[in-house]
Formats: structure tokens, C-alpha cells, sequence
């Protein structure tokens, strides 16, 4: 019976060790559904916008807007997600859906009252991408732990491009039907499929995890003539002088915070150098082929078939980054 007991005890996974939630990740995916199909339509409309006499400086803008409320509202939803996550899950796809909504309540109507909720709606549209992308990956980071969290990354990028692929094959033949209205129509769809994910992810979404425990005090010294606080954590530090100082856990803290910003202010200059040419020629995909003499249905195949395609390189790529990972995830376990 012993043997038994600790046979199964041993098959159990250890409670110490965070477990990955799989089953989120679908609606983690879903959520930004609405995000990324609102943003590959533009590149799709641009002919479309031109024949109906938006001008190339009007057209830059709109398609410019997306990226600028994303340079200036990561931190602001940063900190709501902080401050209270159920709020900042619902918040980022509701705005999305508000907006998109505004923006086909525009198209119905005319005058100054149409473009006054065009301006609207798209703003709306504008400051909940940063929010949607910053829940999607603070939750996926939740849910998913160490090596994992690369595969986590990869489905990301692999629904991006399955639906940008998908809204440019179907944004020619929503525009031959129905307009403007219909594409947009089209669009609030998936923005409600990701309100109701972001719904469903609040109720499933793993606790946060504990704070750190507060350092221990440091040992009292016979060389210490002056109790001074720790500025950091509070705590009570037998010093020489009287000024301030931080304890040694704060100090490791404070290190360990600013290598990673310095890891992430390198990883976001990569990105927008990399990155930020390759989103800023795709809205302007559509409009090049076009003009090169493919019809509206062609342009679109073609760009679907290219987002396709550069999915091939996603699984070696992941395989390699988790094995690159998975040292150091053995060594944070083991710790």
C-alpha cells in the first residue's frame, strides 16, 4: 500500500511548479481577432477609398493612426491592467466594438454628423488595439510558462496571418456586394467574438501570482551605530551613517528590473526597425498590384498566399527557441 501511495504521489505534478492553461489560449487568440482584421481591411481599402476620392495624405493618415496609439497607449493600458485585470480585459474589446460600431453608424449617415462619428469610431478603434495587444500578451504570459510561452507566441502570429489572409480574400468580394457597409459589418463580427473571449477569459483566468515575500532583516552588527530604513521595502538596516540606503534584497530587485527594461527597450527598438517597414508597405500592397493591372480578387489571393506561405518557417523557429529556452526553465524549476 505504501509503495503504491508513493507511486502515485510521485506521478502527480509538483504543486510548486506554475502549470500552463492551455484552455485559455483559444480565447486568448479570439480576443484579438477583431484587432488584427480591423487593421489588415485597411491596406485592402485603399483602392476603394482612393475611388471614392480620399486623398493619399487623408489615406496616410488613417492607416498611420493605428501604429501612433500604439507607440503612446501600451502604458496607459499597462498600468489598468495592473491596477485591476478584469477591468482592462473587457474595457480593450469593448472599445473595439464601440468603435467599430460608431464607424458603420458613419457610413449610414451624411455631412458633418457622418464624419464626426468616422473620426470617432476609428480613434475608439485606435486606443483599444494597444489595449487588446497588451492584454493578449500579459494573459498569455499568465497562462503560459517558460518554453511553452514560445508556442503560446507562435499560434499568435500564426492567427494574425491566417487572418489577414482571410480579409484579403474576403474584403474584395464584400465591397463587389455590399460597400463599405458590408466590409465594415463584417468587421464587428469578430469584435464581438472577442468581447464575449475576453468575458469568458475573466472567469477563467488564472490568480495572479503571490508577492515576494518581504526580504529578511539583515543581522544586526557591532559596527553599526545608526538604524536607518530600507527606502525601499521599509525594512530596518544597522548602518555607519544616517543616509538612506537600500537593503541587499532591493538592490537585486532594482537590478534585476533594470535588466529586464533594458531587455525590452532593446527588443522594442529591434521590432521597430525590423517590423515597422514591413506593417507600413502592407497597407500599401493592395493598391501597388492593383495599379500593376491585377483586379481587386487577384491583389487580395496574392497577398493571402504570401501570408500563407511565410507561416512554413514558424515551426522550426519555434522548435528552436524552445530549446534555446528550456536550460534555463529547468534551471528556474529546479530553484
Amino acid at each position: 500500500m505504501q509503495l503504491r501511495h508513493a507511486q502515485i504521489q510521485g506521478s502527480l505534478p509538483d504543486a510548486s511548479e506554475p502549470q500552463s492553461r492551455w484552455e485559455c489560449v483559444p480565447l486568448i487568440l479570439l480576443l484579438g481577432a477583431g484587432s488584427h482584421a480591423a487593421v489588415q481591411s485597411i491596406g485592402a481599402l485603399e483602392p476603394e477609398l482612393h475611388s471614392r476620392g480620399v486623398a493619399p495624405v487623408v489615406f496616410s493618415l488613417i492607416a498611420l493612426a493605428p501604429h501612433a496609439f500604439s507607440l503612446l497607449m501600451p502604458t496607459v493600458w499597462g498600468d489598468a491592467f495592473t491596477r485591476c485585470e478584469p477591468a482592462a480585459i473587457l474595457l480593450a474589446p469593448g472599445l473595439l466594438v464601440g468603435g467599430q460600431a460608431t464607424i458603420l453608424l458613419g457610413l449610414l449617415q451624411r455631412g458633418p454628423l457622418s464624419l464626426a462619428l468616422l473620426c470617432l469610431g476609428f480613434a475608439a478603434f485606435s486606443a483599444s488595439r494597444a489595449g487588446i495587444a497588451v492584454v493578449q500578451y500579459a494573459v498569455l504570459a499568465r497562462c503560459l510558462h517558460f518554453s511553452k510561452l514560445v508556442f503560446g507566441l507562435c499560434a499568435t502570429t500564426v492567427t494574425t496571418h491566417a487572418i489577414g489572409a482571410a480579409v484579403q480574400l474576403l474584403v474584395p468580394q464584400l465591397l463587389k456586394r455590399g460597400g463599405l457597409q458590408a466590409v465594415e459589418f463584417a468587421l464587428l463580427l469578430p469584435a464581438l467574438a472577442g468581447l464575449i473571449s475576453g468575458v469568458a477569459l475573466c472567469v477563467r483566468l488564472p490568480p495572479p501570482p503571490p508577492p515576494p515575500p518581504p526580504p529578511t532583516p539583515e543581522e544586526p552588527s557591532s559596527l553599526g551605530v545608526f538604524t536607518v530604513r530600507c527606502t525601499g521595502c521599509g525594512a530596518l538596516i544597522p548602518r555607519g551613517s544616517a543616509f538612506a540606503v537600500q537593503c541587499l534584497g532591493c538592490e537585486r530587485a532594482a537590478r534585476a528590473r533594470w535588466r529586464a527594461r533594458r531587455a525590452i527597450l532593446l527588443l522594442a527598438v529591434w521590432r521597430s526597425f525590423t517590423l515597422g517597414p514591413l506593417h507600413s508597405f502592407a497597407s500599401l500592397t493592395n493598391g501597388l498590384l492593383q495599379s500593376q493591372g491585377l483586379t481587386p480578387r487577384d491583389a487580395g489571393a496574392l497577398v493571402a498566399f504570401n501570408k500563407m506561405a511565410a507561416l512554413l518557417v514558424l515551426p522550426p523557429l519555434a522548435l528552436a527557441c524552445a530549446a534555446a529556452t528550456e536550460p534555463a526553465a529547468a534551471a528556474s524549476r529546479a530553484t
